[in-house]
Formats: C-alpha cells, sequence, structure tokens
C-alpha cells in the first residue's frame, strides 16, 4: 500500500481499533523558518551593537594572548637555570655509545655554524652544555625524569667499506616541554650531521666514522605513575574554553532575563511563533556570538604563537599545525554550541539581569574545576571522563595540542554526548522559558521542570531529548562497566547486562512518563496489535539476519575489519563463559531484555515524541540513526558493519512500529532477531559438525538469499495488509514548547 505524504495526516480517516491516538493537525516546532531567521539575526544584531560585547569579542582576545605569551616564556624560563646555565641531561647506555652520539653532534654543530656564518647570521654561541648518565633502561629513566631525552644507538654494517650507519632512537617525555626542546636540539643536530655526510660522500669516498650517516627514530614516553610533570599544552585548550566562556555569558543574559527584566518578554511571547521557535532564534544569536568569540580568541593564540615561536614549546618539535588548529576549532564550535544551551537553560529562570548574574556565578566556578582536573597529572581521558560536560572537551583537545593518539570510540562519545546534553539543555529551556508563572513576574523554579500536563498523551521532544540527554552517557558507562565484570562469572554477567537493560532503556521512558504525566501505555504505543502483524513480524525475525551477514562479508571484503584482533579473542572468551549457562537464560537476558526494553525506548516514547514534530519518515529515520549509534559505542572499536545493521533493523522495526500503532510486534521481531543470532553462536561448532557452518569470509548461497528475501516480502506484506496505515499523529502537547 503506498505512504500517504505526511501533509495528509489531519485528513487521515478515524484509526483501526488498534490504534487509540484519533488525528490532530500537528504544529511546526518552530514555526515559519523566514520569522525565524529574521528573529534571530535582530537578537545578534542587537547584541553585537553593545559595547560590552565587542570588549569580550575583540578587545580581549588582542590584549590577553600577548601577555600570555610572556606569562608562557617566564614560565619555560623559570625551569631552567640562566642561559649561560642550561644543561640538557642526555640518558645513554655506555660511554661508547655517547662518545659516538658526541661527535656526531659535535659535526652537526659545526654544519649549522657554517650555515649561519654564510647567511650573515649569528650562529649558536649561547648552545646549552651536554651531559650524561649511564641508564641501564632508558624510556623508564625518561618517564621518571632522570634524564631529558634518552638515546638509544644501533650500529648496523655497511658493505664496501664504508664507515657503519646508525640507528638512532630518541626517546622524549610526551608531557614535558623541557624534554621536547631537549628532543629537538638533538633532531636539528643528527640532522644535520647526517646532511653532512651524503654531501661529503658525493665529494669523496674517504669519510671519517664519527660522522656516519644516522637514521632517526623519535619515540614519546607517558609519564610513571607519582611523577610530577606539567605540560604547557594542556592550558591551551583550558584558556580557550574559558574565555568562549566569557563571550556568551552577556548574551545569554540579555537576551532572556535582559528581555524579562524590560517588559519586553511579554509582548515577544505574544508574537505568532511558536515559543520553541522564539528559544531556537535566541539559542542562535547566542552560539553565534559564542562562536565568533572562540573564533577571534583562537586566531589571537594561533598569530601570537607564531609571531614569538612558542610553537615548538608548547607543543613539540612539530610546532602549532593546521591540521591541530582545525581540530581545536571543531571542538571550539561543539563546545560553544554546548555551554549557549546551558546558560540559556539557567538563564530562563532569572527574572531579572541580576537573579541571571547570582545564577551564572556558581556555574563559573564550577567550569573552571573539569579544567584545573585536566592539569593534574595522570588525568587521562576514559569512559567516565568522555561523558563528563566540559571535562571531555578539554582533555580532547589536551590530548590533540600534546600529539597524543586519540581512541576513536572515546572520540565519538565526547562529541556525541556533549551534542546531546547540549538538546537537553535546550528542552530544559523550553520547558521554562516564557512559562505563565514566570510571564506574570513570579520567578521560576526547578519544580517546574517536574510539573504535569494534564490531557497530554504522549511526550513531548523536548522531554526526548532531555531523557536522551541522560541515557547515553549512563548506558556507556555502565555497559563498559559491566564489560569488566568478567570474574564474576557468566551467569552473573548475564543477569546485571538483563538487569542494566530493563533499567536503563525500560525505566528512563516510564518514569518521564510518570513525572510528566502520561498515560503510560499509550504514550509507550502499548497497544494489541492484530495477530497477523505479530506473525509476519515474527518471520521478519528469522530473515534479517541474512542482511547483517552480508553486511560483515561486503566490509571483510573491502578491507574494514568488524573486530580487530584483541576484540575478537574477548569475544571468544565470553562466549565460552556463556556456553557454561543455560542457553534459555542467554536468550532471555541478551535477547528478549534488549528486543523489549529498547522498543520501549526507541519506538514507543522516542519515535512518538519524534512523530509529534516530524513527518513519517524522517521521525523512522532519525530514531534508527540513534539506535545504530547506540549500538556502535558498546563496542571497542569504531566499524561500520556495527553501525549499519543496526540502523537497518532500526528502519525496519521504525516503520513497523508507525505502521501498527504498536511496539509489540517490534518486540517479537526484535527478540527473535538477537535470539536466532545468539543461539548460532552458541552452537557455532555443532552446526559446523553437521555442515552447516558459516563462515564470516563466505556470501551465504543464493539459495539461502533467496529464502530470505521471499521470507520477507511474506514477512512485510502480512504486517502491511493486517494494519492499515495507522493514523500515527500523536496529539499536540497541552502546553506550546
Amino acid at each position: 500500500m503506498s505512504d500517504p505524504s505526511p501533509t495528509a495526516d489531519a485528513e487521515t480517516p478515524p484509526a483501526p481499533s488498534h490504534s487509540a491516538i484519533p488525528a490532530s493537525p500537528r504544529r511546526t516546532l518552530l514555526g515559519s523558518p523566514g520569522r525565524i531567521q529574521r528573529l534571530a539575526r535582530k537578537e545578534l544584531r542587537e547584541t553585537l551593537r553593545d559595547r560590552r560585547t565587542i570588549i569580550t569579542l575583540v578587545l580581549m582576545p588582542i590584549l590577553v594572548y600577548p601577555l600570555l605569551s610572556l606569562v608562557f616564556q617566564r614560565f619555560v624560563l623559570s625551569q631552567r637555570k640562566a642561559e649561560a646555565e642550561l644543561v640538557y641531561h642526555i640518558g645513554v647506555e655506555s660511554e661508547e655509545e655517547w662518545d659516538t652520539l658526541y661527535k656526531t653532534l659535535e659535526a652537526g654543530d659545526r654544519v649549522l655554524q657554517r650555515d649561519a656564518a654564510s647567511m650573515g647570521k649569528a650562529g649558536t654561541e649561547s648552545s646549552p652544555k651536554l651531559s650524561h648518565d649511564i641508564e641501564g633502561a632508558l624510556a623508564e629513566a625518561v618517564a621518571t625524569n632522570k634524564v631529558d631525552v634518552a638515546v638509544d644507538l644501533v650500529p648496523s654494517k655497511n658493505a664496501n667499506g664504508q664507515p657503519p650507519s646508525w640507528q638512532v632512537e630518541l626517546i622524549a617525555l610526551e608531557s614535558s616541554a623541557f624534554s621536547r626542546e631537549t628532543l629537538a636540539f638533538l633532531t636539528e643536530r643528527l640532522l644535520a650531521a647526517r646532511a653532512n655526510v651524503f654531501e661529503n660522500r658525493l665529494k669523496s669516498a674517504r669519510i671519517d666514522a664519527s660522522t656516519a650517516p644516522v637514521h632517526i627514530a623519535q619515540t614519546l614516553v607517558k609519564p610513571a605513575a607519582g611523577t610530577a610533570t606539567f605540560s604547557l599544552a594542556s592550558v591551551v585548550p583550558l584558556i580557550l574554553v574559558l574565555m568562549t566562556i566569557t563571550g556568551a555569558v552577556y548574551p545569554a543574559i540579555d537576551l532572556t532575563a535582559g528581555e524579562r527584566e524590560r517588559g519586553t518578554l511579554e509582548a515577544l511571547i505574544a508574537a505568532p511563533v511558536p515559543r520553541m521557535g522564539l528559544l531556537v532564534a535566541k539559542y542562535i544569536a547566542v552560539v553565534t556570538v559564542a562562536m565568533l568569540t572562540a573564533t577571534m580568541n583562537l586566531i589571537a593564540m594561533t598569530v601570537t604563537i607564531l609571531a614569538v615561536g612558542l610553537g615548538p614549546m608548547l607543543f613539540g618539535p612539530e610546532g602549532l599545525t593546521p591540521l591541530l588548529v582545525a581540530q581545536v576549532f571543531a571542538l571550539l564550535m561543539l563546545f560553544a554550541a554546548f555551554f549557549s544551551a546551558v546558560l540559556l537553560a539557567i538563564t530562563s529562570f532569572a527574572r531579572s539581569f541580576k537573579d541571571a548574574q547570582a545564577y551564572l556565578i556558581p556555574v563559573m566556578m564550577l567550569s573552571m574545576a573539569p579544567g584545573i582536573v585536566s592539569l593534574l597529572p595522570g588525568v587521562e581521558l576514559n569512559a567516565g571522563m568522555a561523558v563528563t560536560p566540559l571535562l571531555n572537551i578539554v582533555l580532547l583537545a589536551r590530548d590533540l595540542c600534546e600529539h597524543h593518539a586519540s581512541d576513536g570510540v572515546l572520540t565519538v562519545v565526547v562529541v556525541m554526548s556533549t551534542a546531546l546534553f547540549a538538546a537537553g539543555a535546550l528542552a530544559i529551556a523550553a520547558r521554562i522559558f516564557g512559562a505563565d508563572a514566570i510571564l506574570y513576574g513570579s520567578q521560576g523554579t526547578w519544580g517546574d521542570l517536574l510539573r504535569k500536563d494534564p490531557g497530554s498523551e504522549t511526550p513531548t521532544l523536548a522531554s526526548a531529548l532531555l531523557v536522551l540527554a541522560l541515557l547515553f552517557p549512563s548506558y556507556f558507562l555502565l555497559s563498559h562497566a559491566l564489560a569488566r565484570t568478567g570474574e564474576f562469572g557468566g551467569a552473573a554477567q548475564l543477569a546485571l547486562s538483563g538487569s542494566l537493560t530493563v533499567l536503563l532503556f525500560a525505566g528512563f521512558p516510564v518514569l518521564a512518563c510518570r513525572v510528566r504525566g502520561l498515560p503510560t501505555l499509550r504514550a509507550l504505543q502499548l497497544r494489541r496489535p492484530p495477530i497477523l502483524a505479530i506473525l509476519g513480524a515474527l518471520l521478519l525475525g528469522t530473515c534479517l539476519w541474512t542482511g547483517a551477514f552480508e553486511a560483515v562479508v561486503l566490509a571483510s571484503e573491502w578491507g574494514v575489519s568488524p573486530l580487530d584482533a584483541s576484540t575478537t579473542e574477548k569475544m571468544e572468551e565470553i562466549i565460552q563463559r556463556w556456553k557454561a549457562v543455560s542457553p534459555a537464560f542467554v536468550v532471555l537476558a541478551l535477547a528478549v531484555a534488549p528486543g523489549v526494553c529498547e522498543e520501549l525506548f526507541f519506538r514507543g516514547f522516542l519515535l512518538t515524541a519524534l512523530r509529534s514534530r516530524m513527518a513519517r519518515w524522517p521521525a523512522i529515520l532519525t530514531s534508527a540513526a540513534l539506535f545504530g549509534v547506540f549500538h556502535l559505542i558498546t563496542t571497542d572499536s569504531l566499524t561500520v558493519v556495527r553501525f549499519l545493521p543496526s540502523t537497518l533493523l532500526g528502519i525496519a522495526l521504525g516503520w513497523i512500529c508507525v505502521r501498527t500503532g504498536s511496539v509489540i510486534p517490534g518486540m517479537f521481531l526484535h527478540a527473535t532477531h538477537n535470539g536466532l543470532l545468539l543461539l548460532v553462536v552458541l552452537y557455532k561448532d555443532d552446526l559446523k559438525a553437521r555442515g552447516w557452518g558459516l563462515d564470516e569470509a563466505t556470501h551465504l548461497p543464493p539459495v539461502a538469499l533467496m529464502a530470505a528475501a521471499i521470507a520477507a516480502t511474506i514477512g512485510f506484506t502480512l504486517i502491511a495488509v493486517a494494519t492499515p496505515w495507522s493514523s500515527f499523529a500523536p496529539r499536540k502537547h497541552a502546553s506550546a514548547e
């Protein structure tokens, strides 16, 4: 049957008995895009005309960063002795290696002096002194800060009577600016010596062995536990973040509490624009100012660092690269979007400029705490830090500035959690902004967030965003904690996994419905579907796995590995623990519980809220994409093989929910699909013994693919025949968002 256009929802005939929600015209979330654009432009123009905005946007970066550059230089100099007494401590394994290294460095220094003289420059008369220590474990000596740089020399014989070449590994401490400075000093002279060797070889076949060619490799090590180190590079993102906060504070106060204090908010609310549209226009203005502030600060810092020559001192031998600037810029834009939403949510509670300032002082103090934590030695970006607001951005930016290899999963989690926190903050602001109590002069309270909406039957989009912002970090943290409970045994871990699924994916939406006063069964689409729809869903659950399997095979052929070797080994250990438990218990914990509870959230709560503001297919695709991302972050490696099948399954489940007006058929499909895959994994060896084994690198037989396609066609047809398009257009929330 054809899918009617979304604009025809209001004309849909009365719903059949299985759909309990009558059709109602859907009001747009934001109103006219043109009006929103004009409002945002007006707010932004008025904000940029204010001299306080110009001061924080233009004058502060121009004044602050030259002063900070002087502070950085003084800080580095204070860690050294006087310039004439500057000493680089080098660690080597033996006196013979030190003699060879010293001769090579002297040769390189002579080349640099000669080149400087030929160019009319002063040369390097004030070069630091070199001292050496004999160390057995070179990397450990660097990690414990006993030496600034360790040098490991490995000779190799050359043919034709040429002197031996040397493989030189330079080991430096990644969190120490002084160690990286020493590294740059040694590297420069070793490269000059090597260039001189090749130049001499072009002139003569006789070369002094003291200037043998060198092959250089650099290694950065982390400080040992308990070793106090401090990196100036870690200060850079913190300064940029704090300056961005400063730029966004005043516009947020002026556009909310300032409007209320001037008495213009009531007239603005009375305009023919939805309240959420007004809030979004103000958010666009605030986030634009915040992004402009972040951009100006980043430009000012970049110009200052390049002009003063602080790049190698702060960021190592590579200095401040264009890629690093682009990465920090992207993180600043993300942070600006997040913190602007937080500011609007907080200032929406205030009824005057003074009240808003009083609210924001503790917020500003709290905002400094994560940044200070990021400066402490040994603080690394992990699962817990990745979902901690502000701290995750500062730590990720710090790792980028220190050229640490970033974990792909944690990077995605930082980006997603920050974006969801911003959405949750906007949801809170939408709940409070322009509420009747505030319009008539009283002050908003946190209790307004828990105010029930009499007469409402479905969750609002703001509620869904807020629940999603809470569910995502909770799910990520607890799922990673659960992965470390293998010592509890297979049965205990499975019980914890099932309980976690029920707690999060069923508990969160049910609690949200109770808090908002929604009828739980109706809000979560828990209606009785036709029997044919359930039969069709069961049939789909037995055949849709073939699509996921083929995706894995195609990815392997294209060079995309579903799991790396270490992850595969861990999975094999987990499967062995599962085999020691009853198969029924495994299916109940890992197939039935997720199949039922995930449908309650993704299709029952989230999709219902999306459908209140979106057309049918955009809502389905959005919920499916989030469904895929939630399954992606449970793995230890990012791969499209994990994301794509989950998203495609989410599209099918969303279509079935919209078609039937119920999440129950999707529960049967989801549980059957998961249970079948689990049984195949558990009985993989037995199936191979019977000749039914599946090779992960081989496509399914054409007969099997044809049978799966026929079964899927029959399943979708049964659902379509049993349930004509329901009027799944949830009734508008009583109070406009």
